[in-house]
């Protein structure tokens, strides 16, 4: 049965013999073409690789590397005619205004969409997040199917009109924008290769945190960023293939790369990867320290005879730094509390009100100075905000008479808004009211909570935010009250603690403040560590201090413990409140012993289950890194002999598989009861 996408590979290649293609696949659950290669570096010309490709990857279509700066010589302009857009329409306007473009070769897209062929490269761009640059609907991709292909579960991308390529017009390049070459500088190594101490680097990522390559899942694509890793940390290419050959090969790829296939791989890290050699490594990142600079010329010490300048420094002149609760919050300045959606900063803030109120010592932090609290917060209603107070006053045993709160839903404080030319502008009703209630009540500590319904400027405007800020911060060192600000962790990625980089918005919000500190629920993996389950994660927070401009920054996390607290009689209804946790790591358990525990676990009496079955209950678990493959190895290996576990015993046994092949299974069997007379 002949191969359609193969055939349509090697023809487009008989037409445009440059043309670098390579292998991919429609995902259905992303909606992309998948590849199981690094198409930038190692697509191919090669008919020869292209049928072995065919022969590897039965069943994939192949697509065109489009990028401006590889080989292929070609660019493509995408008319997209799906949800909402209408690229046939844009392209007939372009028409209308004489920016026309000439017949080409055409292939339909199974979207109702058309892929145009031209000679010469343009500056890829796809969607709206690339800004249209041709136009709605109009784009030029970076890689496209080959005409002719079938792509399972996508289409086919039939031609349309087989014509000779025609060049790219200008027009089109002029709008697309201009391509930039790449720097030859990136070439030059930062520093001399193979140096001792990037090596011992090297052979530490290579041991315990390079991934594994596995054949079929991507593994010469892996293998490629560990090349390149290499050569980030300042690894020669002939030292690189030592290193892997050492210290990766044999343990972390299946099946082990040949020592020509590594050394193509080093090859194209140096040719490929787009940073410099070396600039990971140790002397590049701490490069020689410039000579000081000359000392400042001797000022005169007052202007118009006011004091303004120091010299002699003297302690009879220096007063100590009014803190109010540890090294948290200063009276007459900010303090920012950077947090997830959901992870209790409210019930923090009630907690230390409460501390700073009463002067006793809820929090981790001491009080340093009792005082009078307001609490306002824009997302919780009045009446939540009160059966919170209210809980931490049941749970701690403390009354709040120097607390005060308010809600947006009854007090809408807002202190910056553009003006009608687009400039900020204060709202100086907002910032005389707040200056009045906190003087006429004494208040000692002002929470807003959270900053982003502060104002109505753009919250990713570096300005905007510097200037939200030093209206809270002229009202904070006018009224001698420390502020406290919460604000959110912009959505997405891993967490990071103690890291100002992940507030949301601008990051100049992070630098106007003095102090700041991070909130993050524990992590499921981290509840192992504590001798917790995965499920008991969900009711722990930590605190870990980002800034303190004024002291050490301590590096100690503050962990709290939720509690739930009946605040009405008769009624289930419960409000949080927070309490110190004080969480002691426990001794490192045997890897062995807990993946024996954990197979135990995952099986009943009379119950029998494939090892990999089993290895991926434990993978999911998340209280090893292991991954499924090297579970495997240790359970066969854990379980080659019977293994007696209470009432309970599990042996090695064999279960039916695929294509009538069998299994390695583990069988869990109770142990017979004896009568003791």
């Amino acid at each position: 049965m002949p191969n359609v996408n193969l055939e349509a590979a090697l023809s487009f290649l008989s037409r445009w013999p440059q043309a670098h293609l390579f292998p991919a696949y429609w995902n259905t659950e992303t909606g992309n073409h998948n590849t199981a290669v690094k198409w930038g570096s190692d697509a191919s010309n090669d008919p020869e690789q292209i049928k072995r490709w065919a022969v590897q990857y039965p069943g994939w279509y192949f697509c065109v590397d489009l990028r401006p700066d590889g080989n292929t010589g070609l660019s493509v302009v995408d008319v997209d005619n799906k949800k909402g857009k209408n690229g046939s329409a844009t392209l007939l306007d372009h028409a209308l205004a004489g920016r026309e473009l000439p017949p080409t070769l055409e292939a339909s897209t199974p979207s109702n969409g058309t892929h145009l062929f031209f000679a010469g490269p343009v500056k890829t761009s796809v969607g709206k997040r690339a800004g249209y640059k041709l136009g709605e609907g109009l784009d030029t991709p970076g890689m496209v199917p080959v005409p002719g292909s079938i792509a399972t579960g996508k289409g086919v991308y039939k031609i349309v009109h087989d014509r000779p390529i025609a060049a790219q017009q200008e027009w089109v390049r002029q709008l697309a924008g201009p391509v930039v070459p790449k720097d030859p500088e990136w070439e030059t190594p930062l520093c001399e290769l193979d140096q001792p101490g990037d090596v011992e680097r090297a052979i530490r990522f290579l041991e315990d945190r390079a991934p594994e390559s596995i054949e079929g899942d991507g593994g010469d694509h892996t293998l490629f960023k560990i090349a390149a890793k290499l050569k980030n940390l300042g690894i020669s290419r002939e030292k690189m293939v030592e290193l892997l050959l050492d210290h990766w090969n044999s343990e972390k790829a299946y099946p082990p790369w040949t020592l020509e296939e590594i050394e193509t791989k080093a090859g194209n890290a140096y040719k490929y990867s787009s940073k410099s050699a070396g600039c990971e490594s140790l002397s590049a990142i701490f490069p020689p320290e410039p000579p000081p600079p000359p000392p400042p010329p001797v000022l005169s010490l007052t202007v118009e005879g006011e004091p303004v300048f120091g010299r002699n420094a003297q302690v009879c002149h220096v007063k100590p730094d009014e803190w109010v609760l540890g090294r948290t919050y200063l009276r007459g300045d900010l303090t920012l509390t950077v947090a997830t959606g959901g992870v209790g900063k409210s019930v923090l803030t009630i907690n230390e009100a409460l501390a700073v109120a009463s002067g006793k010592q809820l929090t981790w932090d001491k009080v340093e100075r009792p005082g009078n609290v307001w609490l306002h917060s824009t997302e919780d209603s009045y009446n939540t905000i009160e059966k919170r107070v209210l809980a931490a006053k049941i749970h701690h045993g403390v009354g709040d008479e120097g607390v005060i709160w308010s809600s947006g839903d009854r007090l809408k404080m807002t202190f910056a808004v553009p003006d009608a030319n687009g400039n900020n502008s204060v709202c100086k009703d907002t910032v005389e009211f707040t200056k009045r209630t906190i003087l006429e009540n004494n208040i000692t500590l002002f929470v807003l909570d959270p900053l982003l319904e502060t104002h109505e400027l753009k919250e990713n405007g570096n300005e905007s935010m510097n200037f939200v800020c030093k209206i809270l911060r002229g009202i904070a060192r006018e009224t001698k009250c420390a502020i406290s600000v919460v604000h959110h962790i912009a959505k997405g990625g891993k967490p990071e603690y103690g890291n100002l980089s992940k507030a949301r918005g601008a990051s100049s919000t992070g630098d106007a403040v003095r102090s700041a500190r991070t909130v993050y629920p524990m992590d499921r993996k981290e509840a192992g560590g504590y001798g917790m389950t995965p499920n008991q994660s969900v009711r722990y927070i930590r605190i870990d201090a980002a800034k303190c401009n004024y002291a050490l920054l301590d590096a100690t996390t503050r962990w709290y413990e939720k509690v739930s607290v009946q605040v009405i009689p008769g009624c289930d209804e419960t409000s949080p409140a927070l309490r110190r946790a004080d969480l002691r790591v426990v001794a490192a358990v045997d890897p062995d012993e807990l993946i024996r525990d954990m197979a135990v676990d995952a099986l009943t009496p009379g119950e029998a289950r494939s090892i990999y079955d089993i290895a991926v209950a434990i993978e999911k678990n998340g209280l090893t890194k292991l991954k499924r493959k090297s579970l495997s190895d240790r359970l066969e290996k854990l379980f080659a002999e019977p293994v007696y576990a209470g009432e309970v015993v599990l042996r090695p046994t064999q279960l039916p598989g695929r294509k009538g092949r069998d299994v390695l299974a583990i069988i869990c069997e109770e142990l017979p009861r004896v009568e003791v007379s």
